[in-house]
């Protein structure tokens, strides 16, 4: 439990700390960025058989987390043209769905192949989100995104 309570936490500074990254850095970089950032901690709490690098690993993977959702959200908004609200509408619906279908598809895998081996669905997910940001980037009119 304190575990998860430090990568919520985690996540919040590394939103504070991200918008100091999206101030230098165009939006889509800091995303792939956060992406990588969150592959390398969960790489590090996944290989992890003693609980302080794996604690460590997971706060790094909430660190890069902190991004993830802004700027996904500003993504689909900015893409989303003149239906802003139906842009924001449905990123919302779809993270909505998914944080409450997630646990139990996670369980399900859990179930059939063992949990350790359950969670590698982190990285494919973190991978194919890096691979359709570089295959479809999102170019901002007024520059980076503040």
């Amino acid at each position: 439990a304190a575990s998860i309570g430090a990568i919520v936490g985690v996540l919040a500074v590394g939103r504070v700390v991200g918008s100091r990254v999206v101030a230098r850095v165009d939006a889509e970089t800091a995303l792939i960025g956060s992406f990588a950032l969150s592959l390398a901690g969960f790489a590090v709490a996944w290989l992890s058989s003693a609980a302080l690098p794996m604690v460590l690993g997971l706060l790094i993977t909430g660190l890069g987390m902190g991004l993830q959702s802004p700027l996904g959200i500003a993504r689909v908004v900015h893409t989303a043209g003149t239906q802003v609200d139906r842009g924001s509408g449905l990123s919302s619906v779809a993270i909505g769905t998914m944080s409450g279908l997630a646990p139990f598809l996670l369980a399900s895998l859990a179930d059939s192949l063992g949990v350790h081996t359950a969670f590698l669905v982190v990285p494919v997910f973190a991978v194919v989100a890096i691979v359709l940001i570089r295959l479809h980037p999102v170019r901002y009119a007024e520059g980076p995104v503040r």
